[in-house]
């Protein structure tokens, strides 16, 4: 945990970030214990006119992005249902599975709906 896979004698020479897409909307929420601490869920979400993608973090032994149906209501929390327990969270010193799985739940819809308006706006 919060190790990468370079080796010792190994050195990161680049890293590539995908530009954002036109007419999309992007937003990030984390839980911690402090602020400043690892997050106990951290989502990124992406919001396009055809898609959408939530990232999450905290909660599986590694990240995770998972891309869900761009409906509303019952279709989203379906998707979100099965997304926080796909993701096979353990309990630990910080919080259970149960915490973190209603976390993906609640944060990601709120997440999800507010990039939606926004994109509406947009």
């Amino acid at each position: 945990m919060l190790t990468t896979a370079r080796e010792a004698d190994e050195l990161v020479e680049s890293a590539q970030f995908p530009m954002p897409k036109q007419k999309a909307q992007y937003g990030f929420v984390e839980v911690s214990m402090r602020h400043g601490d690892f997050a106990l869920v951290a989502l990124a979400g992406m919001v396009s006119e055809h898609s959408v993608q939530l990232g999450v973090g905290g909660v599986a032994d590694r990240p995770w992005v998972e891309t869900l149906p761009s409906g509303s209501g019952d279709d989203l929390d379906a998707a979100l249902e099965d997304l926080a327990w796909k993701l096979d969270a353990q309990d630990d010193q910080h919080a259970s599975a149960r915490y973190r799985r209603h976390l993906v739940r609640n944060l990601g819809k709120k997440l999800i709906t507010e990039l939606s308006v926004g994109l509406k706006q947009s």
